[in-house]
């Protein structure tokens, strides 16, 4: 390859890093249906509520979720990531809102103690599924493999 071909293809690679680089700013939003937070049904069978609107992490969330201390809730670093993500309804201001209405409670009967706890409001399964799905769209989780195009001899 001569020099000037070398020039334009890591020029275009430069463009392409930069752009990607641009694009990984730009927040991603999805919304997910959970079975558990349903409503019951509306007059077409279609059902009511259950709705949550998730937001891809970045590289600082995703590391803090996975350096999560599991030893006492081995889902601790999912349930972490869900807190995070899950912007409609703003599982934050939930656990501020039933923390508050509980304070009067003896600590033994407060069903959030911590806000991290709001999280156990979904199933364990879903609990799973949400997380997987926080992952891909933060990228962490995907359908492109890096492959080996040609092993080279040193």
């Amino acid at each position: 390859m001569s020099n000037s071909a070398k020039k334009t293809q890591l020029a275009e690679f430069s463009r392409r890093a930069m752009q990607r680089l641009h694009d990984k700013k730009i927040p991603k939003k999805c919304t997910l249906h959970v079975p558990s937070l349903e409503d019951g049904v509306d007059d077409d069978g279609n059902p009511i509520g259950g709705d949550i609107t998730i937001r891809n992490l970045d590289y600082e969330e995703i590391a803090e979720c996975m350096n999560m201390d599991e030893s006492k809730d081995d889902k601790r670093g999912d349930k972490y990531a869900i807190y995070l993500a899950v912007t409609e309804p703003s599982l934050k201001q939930v656990a501020t809102e039933v923390m508050a209405l509980e304070k009067e409670l003896p600590p033994e009967e407060r069903t959030v103690r911590e806000p991290l706890d709001i999280v156990n409001m979904f199933d364990m399964s879903e609990v799973t599924d949400i997380a997987m799905e926080i992952m891909k769209l933060s990228g962490v989780l995907g359908g492109k493999k890096v492959t080996v195009v040609e092993n080279l001899k040193n």
